[in-house]
């Protein structure tokens, strides 16, 4: 038994990587996808076809095929583009919708990912409560006088972490005078985070809670 965690992609040799992370009755698996490529829907605005032209403009497509589909619920033709990778979809999609005969770009917003996941039919955390998760909660607050915290000027004053074993633990460069079993002193912000990845590893934790950490606190770190 095993239940998807989380996904990304890496390039390798030019080439897109999907990678499904999973945590599975011995431990963990990385399974990796090699034949998925990024795609979006194009609308046309008048002839398909003269818009299939001008996207053949666009040397980061590698593929452009025509598709019979519901579009609010009426059966429509429109144009599949494949790209080469990822990050060639954000620039394509702002120039093709400049085009004359594009209407619309769609779904080129889903995370490539996530787009793999939707058509594979995968259901992530499909079974967790059944393989005993190890989940930890981590905030870290930072120096900030300024009120707009950069990590190249304002260190980061305490991190705290709590896991559904038992452990809490709050790892400071402050508090010399507070005699807390939970706290932890150490001398310095590099020690500190040190502290924080070999505690996530000795207890071999699967998932990581934050508020607003992928956009604050990860980034920080």
């Amino acid at each position: 038994m095993k239940t998807l965690l989380d996904a990304d992609y890496i390039i390798r040799d030019e080439e897109s990587i999907i990678r499904l992370f999973y945590k599975t009755d011995n431990g963990r698996e990385i399974e990796e996808i090699t034949d998925f490529q990024p795609y979006f829907y194009v609308t046309p605005s008048g002839d398909i076809d003269k818009l299939a032209d001008e996207l053949k403009a666009f040397t980061n497509i590698i593929a452009i095929e025509k598709k019979q589909m519901l579009d609010r619920g009426v059966k429509r033709e429109i144009l599949k583009v494949t790209v080469k990778q990822p990050k060639n979809v954000p620039s394509l999609r702002e120039n093709i919708k400049e085009l004359k005969y594009c209407d619309e770009v769609r779904e080129a917003d889903i995370p490539f990912a996530h787009r793999y996941i939707i058509d594979s039919g995968l259901i992530p955390m499909e079974n967790c409560e059944k393989l005993n998760l190890r989940i930890a909660a981590v905030d870290i607050e930072v120096y900030n006088p300024k009120r707009e915290p950069r990590s190249d000027r304002d260190p980061i004053i305490m991190i705290s972490y709590a896991d559904n074993l038992g452990l809490r633990r709050v790892w400071s460069t402050k508090g010399e005078n507070l005699n807390l079993d939970y706290i932890e002193r150490v001398n310095s912000e590099p020690e500190m985070i040190k502290r924080l990845i070999q505690t996530i590893k000795e207890r071999e934790i699967d998932i990581i809670v934050t508020y607003n950490g992928d956009n604050f606190d990860f980034p920080y770190l």
